[in-house]
């Protein structure tokens, strides 16, 4: 495609411009069929500005979206507003939380043992999982520390 030669530096080459030339090859028929995501960042301080670059994404070829984790109201009402604007399929992000995160879920993990805490992680996802169910096509899960029994947990709990 034109971006091929285009090309002269790694800064030049974003998320846009990428989207674009796997979409030119696809047109070429050089490749064979390929589902192009992007990322989502469903807790920018700016979402209105995130919005317009996922807009421009979707104009490139972007033809679903991965979203951050969604561990607060404000990612949810972000999502819900995505949902809303973009004409794109969203796979909203699930992480079962075992550290560094928010204040407020720091505090619902203080003296939980292990076991706890993965218990409070499955039932923080579900309830993500709920909260968001109307405005995504689908979920991804996050694997932290290779706990992948965790993560069937988590798939479990919200079939």
């Amino acid at each position: 495609t034109e971006d091929r030669g285009s090309i002269k530096s790694v800064y030049q080459f974003n998320s846009r411009v990428l989207a674009r030339f796997i979409t030119g090859l696809r047109e070429n028929g050089e490749i064979e069929p390929f589902f192009v995501c992007g990322a989502l960042n469903i807790d920018a301080n700016r979402f209105d500005l995130e919005l317009e670059r996922a807009k421009e994404k979707t104009e490139c070829g972007v033809e679903a979206f991965l979203t951050q984790p969604v561990l607060s109201e404000r990612a949810a009402l972000n999502l819900e507003e995505a949902r809303h604007v973009l004409k794109a399929k969203l796979i909203g992000g699930l992480l079962p939380v075992v550290s560094e995160v928010d204040d407020a879920i720091i505090r619902a993990y203080e003296g939980l043992d292990r076991a706890q805490g993965e218990e409070l992680a499955v039932r923080l996802c579900r309830n993500a999982a709920e909260r968001i169910a109307p405005f995504v096509d689908g979920y991804y899960i996050m694997t932290p520390f290779q706990r992948t029994g965790l993560v069937c947990r988590v798939m479990e709990a919200i079939e």
